[in-house]
C-alpha cells in the first residue's frame, strides 16, 4: 500500500488498482456515507471512480484510466479540465438526491478540482 500525498482530510492509500479512503474526524462516517452516495448517483453521468466497498468510515474505490502528463502539455490538459468542469456544473444538485439539495440557485462543485483529480 502506498500513501497518496493529496489526501487532504483523509488517509488515502492505493495499491495501484484500488484507492482506500479512511475518513478522519468526528463526522467521518457521515462524510464517507455522503461521498459513496454521490459517487454512486453520478456514476452514469460523469467519469467517477466506482465504489467497490464501504465499511463505516472507509471507502474503497476503483481506479479510473488516466496517465501522467509531460511538461508542456498545459493547454490540452487545462482544456480537458474546463470541459469536465462544464459537465459537472451542468448537473443540477437537486437531481442528485444524495446531495440533499432541493431547489433554487445551486451548482454542483468538485471540492478539490485539479489536474490530479479531474
Amino acid at each position: 500500500m502506498e500513501q497518496m500525498p493529496h489526501g487532504y482530510t483523509n488517509m488515502t492509500t492505493t495499491d495501484s488498482s484500488v484507492v482506500t479512503k479512511s475518513y478522519q474526524g468526528v463526522d467521518a462516517t457521515r462524510r464517507c456515507d455522503r461521498e459513496a452516495a454521490v459517487l454512486t448517483a453520478l456514476a452514469e453521468r460523469l467519469p467517477v471512480p466506482p465504489v467497490l466497498r464501504q465499511d463505516s468510515a472507509c471507502l474503497r474505490l476503483g481506479m479510473l484510466p488516466g496517465q501522467h502528463i509531460d511538461h508542456g502539455q498545459a493547454e490540452p490538459v487545462l482544456r480537458a479540465c474546463g470541459l469536465m468542469l462544464r459537465r459537472i456544473h451542468a448537473i443540477h444538485p437537486w437531481d442528485v438526491p444524495a446531495l440533499g439539495a432541493t431547489s433554487g440557485p445551486a451548482v454542483l462543485v468538485h471540492g478539490d478540482y485539479g489536474r490530479r483529480t479531474s
